[in-house]
C-alpha cells in the first residue's frame, strides 16, 4: 500500500513509541519513496498526535489551520537516507553492490544551519582550547531547544541536541552555561561517560541513545577523547575505520554530528592541515569551521567556514565570551590567517618540542614506513629542517627493510643501530 509513497511517522512519546517509530521506518525503507520521523513539538510524554490535536482545537483553531502546521512540520522533518532497490546476487560469490544512479532517487540535502551544519552530516569545530568551541556548540543546542538564535537563519521547529563531552563538568560548567544562554534543558541531553567509538559496545550505546531521544543535532566535545587508546589519531586509516561509521550513523538517524577538534600548535600554510591529527578528519567532514581570535588577542572572536562540500561557504560570524557568557554578534572581517597567526606567547610549546612528540606519537606503536612520517609531518604543518632535528633528539632508528623494488625504509623509536647511507 505505502510502495512509492512519502510517509510521515508521528510516533507515541515514550520509549516504546519511538522505538516501533524506528521499526517502521526501517521496514519501509525500501518500499517508500520517503520516510520522515516527525517528533511533534510541545507534545508531553506519553503524548500522542490525537493529543496534540486537541491541545491545537483547544486554541480556537480551525482544522484547515492545524492541517497546514502538520504539513509544514513533516515537510522539515529529516527524511531517512533511500535504501534503494535489494541487490541481485550472482550465481556465485559475493553479492554485488553495484547500482545503477537511475535506481536512487535524488534527495536534498537538508540542513540543520545552512550552510554549516547538515543533518546526515559529520562537521568539524576545531579551534584552540580556550577559543570558545564548547561555549559555541552550548549556543548551538540552546538555539534548537528555542528554534532560534542561529545567524543568518529564520525560526524554526525546536530540536532535541545531544552532548557528549570529556572535558567539561555537567553540573558545574555545561548546565550553568545552558541557563546563562537560555535553554530549554529539557531539550539538551548530556552524556559524561568514557567512550571508545571503536569498540563496538560503545558504538551501540551511542546509536541507541539516537533511537531512544530522536536528537537532531550530536556533539562529541572533543573527538580525541572517544578515539580509544588504540587509534592513532595521525594514522589515515586509523581515523577513517573510526569516522566512516560515525558519518553513516549520522546519515542513518538524520542528525548532524558535530565534532570538536583541538589545533596543532605548529600550524601549516593552510587551515586545512591545522588540526590535531590525520588531514583525514577533515577529509572525512563534509564542512569545517574554525573558531578563535586574531593574534592580537582582541576581545572579538570568529568562527570561519573554512570548507564546505554541499553548498557554498558561509559568511565569517563574530562572537564574543566575557563575565556574562557567549554572544553572535553579527559579521566579523577575519579570516582563517588571522586566526592561525602564531601568538607571541612563552607558555606554548616549541615547534621543535611539538615535533618530538608528533615523533613519539606517531612511532609509539611500531615503525611507519618513512613516506607515511613525512606526509602526516606536512598535515601536521612541521617543518621538514625540524622533523630533522626532531629525529637526532629522539635517537629515532631508520632501517631498510626488504630489497630492491619491493623494499623500503622505516623509522622506529631507538632500540637498534642506526641504518647506513640512502635514507632522507
Amino acid at each position: 500500500m505505502l510502495r512509492g509513497a512519502r510517509v510521515a511517522i508521528l510516533p507515541d512519546q515514550d520509549l516504546a513509541g519511538r522505538r516501533h517509530a524506528e521499526t517502521v521506518r526501517s521496514n519501509l525503507a525500501r518500499t517508500a519513496a520517503e520516510v520522515r520521523v516527525l517528533e511533534l513539538p510541545g507534545l508531553g510524554e506519553k503524548g500522542d498526535v490525537s493529543d496534540w490535536i486537541a491541545m491545537r482545537e483547544r486554541e480556537g483553531r480551525a482544522q484547515a489551520e492545524i492541517r497546514r502546521e502538520l504539513e509544514e512540520l513533516a515537510a522539515a522533518a529529516p527524511a531517512a537516507p533511500p535504501a534503494g532497490p535489494p541487490p541481485r546476487a550472482p550465481a556465485a560469490g559475493r553479492p554485488s553492490r553495484v547500482r545503477r544512479a537511475s535506481d536512487i532517487p535524488p534527495q536534498a540535502v537538508v540542513f540543520l544551519w545552512r550552510p554549516y551544519i547538515a543533518c546526515g552530516k559529520l562537521t568539524l569545530l576545531e579551534g584552540d582550547p580556550g577559543q570558545g568551541k564548547s561555549w559555541i556548540a552550548a549556543a548551538l543546542a540552546t538555539a534548537g531547544s528555542r528554534g532560534q538564535g542561529l545567524p543568518g537563519a529564520a525560526p524554526f521547529a525546536p530540536f532535541r541536541s545531544l552532548i557528549f563531552t570529556a572535558e567539561d563538568g555537567l553540573a558545574d560548567t555545561l548546565r550553568p552555561r545552558l541557563d546563562l544562554l537560555g535553554a530549554d534543558c529539557d531539550a539538551v541531553l548530556l552524556h559524561d561517560q568514557p567512550l571508545d567509538l571503536a569498540q563496538v559496545d560503545d558504538f551501540a550505546e551511542i546509536e541507541q541513545a539516537l533511537v531512544e531521544h530522536r536528537p537532531r543535532l550530536v556533539i562529541l566535545d572533543p573527538i580525541v577523547a572517544y578515539l580509544g587508546a588504540k587509534t592513532d589519531a595521525y594514522r589515515a586509516n586509523e581515523v577513517r575505520a573510526i569516522l566512516a561509521p560515525l558519518a553513516r550513523l549520522a546519515e542513518r538517524h538524520g542528525c548532524a554530528v558535530l565534532a570538536v577538534r583541538h589545533l596543532n600548535k605548529s600550524r601549516g600554510s593552510r587551515s586545512i592541515y591545522a588540526g590535531q591529527g590525520s588531514i583525514d578528519f577533515t577529509a572525512a567532514a563534509r564542512s569545517v569551521l574554525l573558531a578563535g581570535c586574531g593574534a592580537d588577542g582582541e576581545v572579538e572572536r570568529a568562527l570561519v567556514h573554512i570548507k564546505s562540500n554541499l553548498a557554498g561557504v558561509g559568511p565569517t560570524l563574530a562572537y564574543t565570551i566575557d563575565e556574562q557568557g557567549f554572544r553572535w554578534a553579527g559579521a566579523s572581517s577575519l579570516r582563517a590567517s588571522d586566526l592561525l597567526a602564531p601568538e607571541a606567547s612563552g607558555n606554548d610549546l616549541s615547534s621543535l618540542d611539538e615535533a618530538r612528540a608528533f615523533l613519539r606519537s606517531l612511532l609509539g606503536a611500531g615503525a611507519v614506513a618513512t613516506s607515511e612520517v613525512w606526509a602526516a609531518a606536512r598535515h601536521a604543518g612541521i617543518a621538514e629542517i625540524t622533523l630533522r632535528r626532531a629525529k637526532q633528539l629522539e635517537g629515532i632508528v631508520a632501517r631498510r627493510e626488504g630489497y630492491g623494488p619491493g623494499g623500503s625504509w622505516r623509522w622506529s623509536l631507538g632500540g637498534a643501530p642506526p641504518a647506513t647511507g640512502g635514507e632522507g
